[in-house]
Order: C-alpha cells, then sequence, then structure tokens
C-alpha cells in the first residue's frame, strides 16, 4: 500500500519544488529566463522534468500563478488567523512587512511578470483573476471578523491599497515606509473602509 502512494507522493513533490524553482527564476531572472530548462536547473532536477509537469509556457506560467498566490494565502492566513487575534491593523502591516522583507521580493517582480504576461493571454488572465479573487475573499473575512464593512469592493480596495504599499517598498527601497508610516496609511484606509453596515 506505501508502495502505491509513493510514486503519486514523489511526483507531488517534485511538482512543487518545479513551481518554486519557476517563480524564483522568473522574478530575479525575468520573463525571458522563464524556460524548461532554466526551471529544471534551477530545481536540480534532470532535462526533460519541467516539460512532464507543465509542456506548455502556458502551463508553467499557470504554475508560477498558482505558487505566488497559494504562498500569499499562507502569508495572510498565518497573519489573520494566529491563535491570539491581533487588531487589523497590526495584521495588516505584518503581512506587508513579510510580502517585502528582502528575501522575498523576487515574488512582487514575479507578480508583475505574470501580470504583463496576462493581458496578453487570456486563458491565463482568467487564471490569475481566478487566484486573486480568492485573496480578496480572505481579506473581506479578515475585514468582517474586524467588524469592518467587508462587501467585496471594500475587500478589494484593501487589496488595492496593500499591492500599492508592497510594490512601493519594494520598487522604491530606498525612500520605502516606515512602519510607523504604513501603520498610519493601512490606519487611514481602515478608517475609510468603516464599520459594518447592519
Amino acid at each position: 500500500m506505501v508502495s502505491a502512494r509513493r510514486p503519486r507522493q514523489d511526483s507531488a513533490e517534485r511538482r512543487a519544488r518545479i513551481a518554486e524553482a519557476a517563480l524564483r527564476v522568473l522574478g530575479e531572472q525575468g520573463p525571458r529566463k522563464l524556460t524548461h530548462r532554466n526551471v529544471d536547473a534551477a530545481a536540480e532536477l534532470p532535462p526533460g522534468s519541467v516539460n512532464y509537469h507543465a509542456p506548455s509556457r502556458l502551463r508553467l506560467l499557470q504554475m508560477v500563478a498558482d505558487e505566488l498566490f497559494a504562498e500569499d494565502m499562507q502569508i495572510a492566513a498565518r497573519h489573520f488567523w494566529e491563535p491570539h487575534p491581533r487588531a487589523l491593523l497590526t495584521v495588516a502591516v505584518a503581512v506587508i512587512s513579510e510580502m517585502t522583507a528582502p528575501e522575498a521580493r523576487y515574488r512582487v517582480l514575479a507578480r508583475h511578470h505574470l501580470l504583463a504576461e496576462a493581458r496578453t493571454d487570456e486563458e491565463l488572465r482568467r487564471h490569475f483573476d481566478d487566484a486573486r479573487a480568492a485573496f480578496v475573499s480572505l481579506v473581506g473575512q479578515g475585514l468582517a471578523d474586524a467588524g469592518l464593512e467587508a462587501s467585496t469592493a471594500a475587500a478589494e480596495l484593501c487589496v488595492i491599497a496593500l499591492e500599492g504599499v508592497v510594490d512601493r517598498q519594494v520598487f522604491f527601497p530606498g525612500t520605502a515606509l516606515t512602519e510607523p508610516e504604513i501603520r498610519r496609511l493601512v490606519g487611514l484606509l481602515g478608517r475609510a473602509t468603516g464599520p459594518r453596515r447592519r
């Protein structure tokens, strides 16, 4: 029984390794370097391994999008659902800090490359939109838990603001906002979102 499950486990582990390697290649080296051969090398796998899991460039980009959003959801969930709940303001600052840490900045760059690709590829755009909608839903739940307006529009506004701050921190590191400045900005957003309507 164990031996019957092992190939599937190995395949899932290899796929996860490929997705993370592809995300790094895209974020650190750019879209021109996102080739099956380069991802094989980055994942330290034999040539042809990536082709088995992602036979086309579109499928490889979809794997990258899946990995990126899975990591985003893990970061958000880690802060939204801690055993000792904190104020939403503190949660938002923690999420921004983790997403813009120096070791995580390649992910922000990869997101921009994905967005550029999605502009001309309708299937990737739908894939990207579905994953983003799940993140907006998660933020909406966080707003609801904090007693704030939790409509889709309010959650979308928060995600747009979060993305803007994350981008600013990564693309303009010389003038990055300080933690007090981020807290003030998030606080203003919270007041703009307002209390939940009864």
